[in-house]
Formats: C-alpha cells, structure tokens, sequence
C-alpha cells in the first residue's frame, strides 16, 4: 500500500503553486508556465516528480477539515466529517471534474487560519475547487466608466463576493506564498475557471455545474446525506 505523508515542505516553494495551480487550469508544464509564475522550468518539473512519486502520496492540510492529497497522477480534495470519516469534494487529473466551493465557503475556511501566510496557504491549495459565477457577473461592475469598490487590506478581511475583489485577494496570496510572476492574471483565471451558481435547495447549498459533486443532478453528486453534512461542516459564519 502506497504510505501517504504529510507534505507541508513543499509549500516553501513557488514552483509548487505553477505545479499544483497550473495543472489545475489545464496548463503544460513548459516556458509559458514558467514565466507566467516566475519560476524555473527545471525547478517546476522536479517539484511535479515529488508530488507524483508512487513512493509515497504527498498530503497537504489545507484547514478547516479540509486536505488535499496527490495519488500520483491524481489530485483528491477531501473534508473530515469528524471520526476519521472523509467526503470527496472533488477529483482532479489535471483540471477538476467540478468545482466544490463557492467563493464564501472559501473565504470562510481562509480566515480561520492563524496568520496570513496560512490563510494564503489554504486560500491557493483550495482555489482549485473554487467556482462561483457570482463573481464573474459582478466583475463587470468594477471595468472602467463603472464605480470600484476598494481593494480588502488583508486576507483576513472577508469581501463579499464581488469578482475584482476575489481577484485582488488570490493575487495577494499569491504574492504572499512566493509567487513572482503575473499573479493577477494566474488570480483571474482561478475565478473564471469553472463558473457555478449555487443556491439553497432545503437548507442545502448546492450548484448547477455538470460535473460538480454538489450539484445533486450531476453524475457524480454526494448522497444527500452527504450534500447536507458537507453543506453544514462548510457553512460561513452569519
């Protein structure tokens, strides 16, 4: 049996975030990767060796109960529901098959870390099951010959969910966990990547997105029973 073991290391290094953000938007891992994240191509491909290895699975605590765990070529991104039990919000080889959270169940998770490397930390580990279409639709408000509203001073501020506003925290993030290159635009696609509506279905938060895990029409929807203690566990605060 394949051991896993606890990854935080890698986390020190920005050609993880190429790797692990990269792949997740559908990216090679070429120049073009390199430049867009400000890292050495060599460096990249070697972190992409590490985290593929079949000699162990690599496992990041991303907070919250949430944990990402790389099983070689595949990414499982999974929340503890309490006595060594695990929901999968999603899968992905490569880009995810849908997105798990909304952008306040993100933020939610995001600032209850202690300090704000780890609330960057969970913040990029967990942008790749973000999917919030609610931000794209009020991105337009903030283009030019529209009114902006200012930019959150930290990460431990909880914009509502306006897209430039979630835009200028993950490229905070970004810049904070060692990313050199263009991280407003790596920032931007993170919230285009994989739009969704999500509503409430009962007191159930789900979402429309075909191959989402939440959206209970999906191929590959959570039980109910699931959808509604992933609903609750993720719950922001009021």
């Amino acid at each position: 049996m394949t051991p896993f073991f606890d990854a935080r290391a890698l986390l020190d290094r920005p050609a993880f975030w190429a790797v692990h953000l990269g792949l997740s938007l559908g990216d090679e891992l070429d120049d073009a990767l390199a430049a867009l994240f400000g890292a050495g191509l060599g460096l990249i491909r070697g972190t992409y060796l590490r985290l593929t290895d079949t000699a162990g699975w690599p496992v990041f605590d991303a907070g919250g109960g949430l944990s990402v765990v790389y099983r070689n070529e595949e990414v499982d991104y999974l929340l503890s529901t309490g006595g060594g039990g695990t929901i999968t919000l999603g899968v992905a080889e490569g880009v995810p098959d849908g997105p798990g959270l909304s952008w306040p169940e993100l933020q939610a998770v995001a600032t209850q870390q202690p300090d704000e490397l780890t609330r960057a930390r969970t913040l990029l580990l967990l942008a790749p099951l973000l999917g919030d279409s609610s931000l794209l639709i009020t991105e337009q408000a903030h283009l030019p010959g529209h009114s902006s509203s200012a930019e959150p001073a930290g990460l431990s501020d909880r914009p509502g969910p306006v897209g430039l506003t979630s835009r200028a925290v993950l490229a905070r993030a970004l810049r904070c966990v060692g990313v050199a290159g263009d991280v407003t635009t790596v920032a931007g696609r993170l919230v285009a990547a994989q739009p969704a509506r999500w509503r409430d279905e009962a007191g159930v938060r789900v979402c429309d997105h075909a191959g989402s895990t939440r959206n209970p029409h999906s191929a590959r929807a959570l039980t109910s029973d699931d959808l509604r203690t992933v609903s609750t566990l993720l719950s922001p605060p009021a």
